[in-house]
């Protein structure tokens, strides 16, 4: 490398050092506070947590620390994120603002103040001329102090069944369908839609009389956002059935400070008109278990290991049928071996028989399944799918209603419509 000494060159290479590094010094954090959204908030309730730091204009900002200041035994925090970043005048100075923002729940009421030092590397590329590099180093600046009051909920006016939940909700139900018979599947559907914190609170369901056979609800949708969604299967038993009382869901409103019940009904359930002599159907009995993952025709382990075991079970007749042949023989060997030989034959021959014979009458009907279907938790269209079952299967009929039949699927049991049975 050829290196010039001219005394222009060293001088112009002089100036150029000296500005970056007067540039580096002047690349540092200015200033920094938190905000909370809203001030002060309820415990229990969701808030937001926003970071504002201001550094010199092109500066980045890595590994941030905050020394001297906590909010882990007050508050749940996420990690911060980059919300946006733009400019403002600190003492007739340009400077870039950095927004980050974290949400947390507050845990516990408390009012104290809180300050700390707010730590980082501060990264920035200068250009000089013809001259450009990275340059970084740690910084520090004192945070602006910050009144931290988290209130406790109100002990007055609690309703009967509050459960923690705060935040702003509406409840919604309707009946599907809204008209049926003695008899039929209707669905009851509720639907909690708002902001704010659930947690582990459950809606208040009705008590159904004597005219409803219920069963237990199910939860389908369940998030952080505060949305809750719940189904519930009853069977009107009489033509009587046809109130249902109101759900509810008691909550603490944080925006007006006061307890309030989110409410969905009552509901009129309208009773079909049956022509004479027509056939009410039955439904016997419900398996009420949890549901299973729908399974596709290609992951069928669960059957496979299954269809193993049947097939395990079918040779267990004829495997004692040879034991007991073996053992006769093994006993009377010694002292007539031609007969032990005979009658360990007859005693084998005649396990198999028997064997066969009680098979036989003891096998269950079997149906061949036309098309492929998914077994469902009760006799409807509407009903919760449990498993899947693939064309050409069989399956064992265990009790019908309308056209609706009952299978048993290698130990697996739901409901499908009748016509995907083959005749």
């Amino acid at each position: 490398m050829i290196v010039s000494h001219h005394p222009w060159v060293r001088a112009s290479a002089l100036i150029a050092t000296v500005t970056l590094t007067a540039a580096t010094c002047l690349a540092a954090l200015v200033d920094a506070r938190f905000e909370i959204k809203p001030s002060q908030p309820y415990v229990g309730q969701p808030f937001e947590m926003h970071l504002l730091v201001e550094v010199t204009p092109g500066v980045e900002l890595q590994n941030l620390t905050l020394t001297d200041a906590s909010f882990d035994d007050v508050a749940t925090m996420q990690s911060f994120q980059t919300l946006e970043r733009t400019q403002t005048k600190h003492d007739d100075r340009t400077v870039d603002v950095i927004h980050y923002v974290s949400t947390g729940r507050a845990l516990k009421p408390v009012q104290r103040e809180m300050a700390g030092v707010l730590q980082a590397m501060t990264v920035e590329r200068r250009t000089v001329g013809f001259f450009s590099s990275w340059t970084s180093s740690s910084g520090a600046v004192r945070m602006h102090p910050l009144n931290l009051i988290i209130r406790p909920l109100p002990t007055t006016g609690v309703p009967a069944g509050f459960q923690g939940a705060i935040g702003t909700f509406s409840l919604t139900g309707r009946l599907n369908p809204p008209q049926a018979a003695p008899g039929d599947i209707v669905n009851l559907e509720y639907t909690l839609t708002g902001s704010g914190w659930l947690g582990s609170a459950q809606l208040a369901l009705p008590k159904l009389d004597a005219a409803f056979r219920s069963y237990p609800p199910q939860e389908t949708l369940r998030d952080e956002a505060g949305r809750l969604t719940v189904r519930q299967v009853v069977i009107p038993l009489t033509t009587n059935a046809t109130h249902i009382a109101a759900a509810c869901l008691p909550y603490f409103d944080p925006v007006a400070g006061i307890y309030r019940t989110a409410t969905a009904g009552p509901f009129a359930l309208h009773m079909a008109t049956q022509s004479a002599g027509a056939a009410i159907p039955a439904v016997k009995r419900f398996d009420i278990q949890p549901p299973e993952p729908m399974h596709s025709e290609d992951s069928l382990g669960g059957l496979q290991v299954t269809a193993t075991m049947n097939q395990a079970r079918k040779l267990l007749p004829p495997g004692l049928a040879l034991l007991a042949a073996i053992l006769l023989a093994g006993l009377l060997y010694g002292w007539r071996p031609k007969i032990a030989v005979a009658a360990g034959v007859v005693v084998f021959v005649t396990g198999l028989v028997l064997a066969a014979r009680w098979t036989a009458h003891s096998r269950p009907v079997t149906r061949e399944l036309r098309e492929s279907v998914a077994a469902r938790l009760c006799p409807a269209a509407e009903s919760r799918p449990l498993f899947r079952l693939a064309a050409g299967g069989r399956v064992e009929p265990i009790e019908t209603s309308a056209n609706w039949v009952r299978v048993d699927a290698n130990g697996r049991r739901g409901w499908i419509p009748s016509e995907a049975l083959k005749p």
